[in-house]
């Protein structure tokens, strides 16, 4: 089993919490409805507890996926911590770098995110 830590940090400057909450609902869900029983989704409430989860975590996580680029700096530093780990940063911000940043505007839909989230290797799939 994979296992992806999901980051629920605080809502940034468009999104009101009942919006922030709603987009990260969906996200969990089209994760765990495209993966299944493959994938374990590990919520992370704040950034600041982001590498205490890493490090915790074992078998290390094979993604880290956040919502918001509110702290690059930190996201840098540990993906270049972790190599092996994939961080995948939903932000409407595209700066150049080493993590993986996706526009969320593409997150339409549960078969848009399994597109977009398509680093799982194809023998954890859910058929």
């Amino acid at each position: 089993m994979l296992r992806v830590l999901l980051v629920k940090a605080k809502p940034y400057r468009w999104l009101d919490q009942d919006s922030y909450e709603g987009f990260f609902q969906t996200i969990s869900k089209s994760i765990h409805s495209f993966y299944g029983d493959q994938i374990e989704i590990i919520i992370v409430e704040e950034y600041d507890h982001l590498e205490k989860v890493i490090k915790s975590t074992k078998p290390r996580p094979y993604a880290v996926i956040l919502i918001s680029a509110q702290r690059s700096a930190l996201i840098e530093k540990l993906a270049e911590e972790y190599p092996k780990i994939k961080f995948i940063v939903l932000t409407g911000e595209l700066p150049e770098g080493k993590v993986i940043f996706i526009d969320k505007g593409w997150m339409a839909d549960k078969l848009t995110v399994a597109k977009i989230i398509d680093i799982i290797p194809e023998k954890n799939r859910q058929q």
